[in-house]
């Protein structure tokens, strides 16, 4: 655990971009949302219909960002515009009373999910490349990453509820989002102050 911890490349993407994207599937997509439109008075199975949304948004785009990340290899730009993404669909979300804004919120977050999810895992394991993790498999990095990233699942229920008790239903959605946009201009900056090694320019010459 030691290595990863001491790799702020690895964990720049797992505090700032892996547990936000889980923080926001269990806090809104599993709790606020569902119970926000109940409120406003939404039947069960519209609710249904809304959050379905969600999944297909992310089903569609998943492997279109996967194969774009792969074509041009710059997994970051998927990851910062995911995350920013994710911090508009919440904002978006309750813009007003209208199940449309919710409509919309939930589709721009399932977009935003769909951008990260392959070029995350793609990212942490080149990240970990020219440093002490370099010894470790692929396989464990990836395990390690996705024990890490299950943070997010374990806090949000506490987070929204926090945010609900003082803010109601719409203001914890927005604080979410705003959690979110923090995270991502937080994982920008952390990409720009810990660029990847570049590997020698004049490496196997004699």
């Amino acid at each position: 655990l030691g290595l990863f911890i001491a790799n702020p490349r690895f964990m720049g993407v797992v505090l700032f971009s892996a547990i936000p994207t889980k923080l926001a599937l269990t806090a809104l997509v599993f709790f606020l949302v569902p119970l926000y439109l109940n409120e406003q008075g939404i039947s069960q199975s519209m609710i249904g219909r809304v959050l379905l949304l969600y999944w297909l948004a992310m089903i569609f785009v998943s492997p279109v960002a996967s194969s774009l990340s792969d074509k041009f290899g710059n997994r970051k730009f998927f990851v910062v515009v995911g995350g920013v993404l994710a911090a508009v669909a919440g904002v978006v979300a309750v813009l007003n009373t209208s199940i449309w804004s919710m409509v919309i919120g939930l589709t721009v977050l399932g977009i935003a999910h769909g951008l990260v999810m392959t070029p995350q895992l793609a990212l942490v394991t080149t990240l970990s490349h020219g440093q002490q993790t370099q010894k470790l498999s692929e396989t464990t990095v990836l395990a390690m990453f996705r024990l890490m990233e299950r943070i997010g699942n374990v806090i949000a229920p506490f987070v929204a509820g926090l945010l609900l008790a003082r803010f109601g239903y719409a203001g914890a959605i927005t604080g979410i989002g705003y959690i979110l946009a923090g995270c991502a201009a937080i994982c920008l900056l952390l990409f720009v102050a810990f660029r990847e090694p570049s590997a020698p320019a004049h490496e196997g010459r004699a």
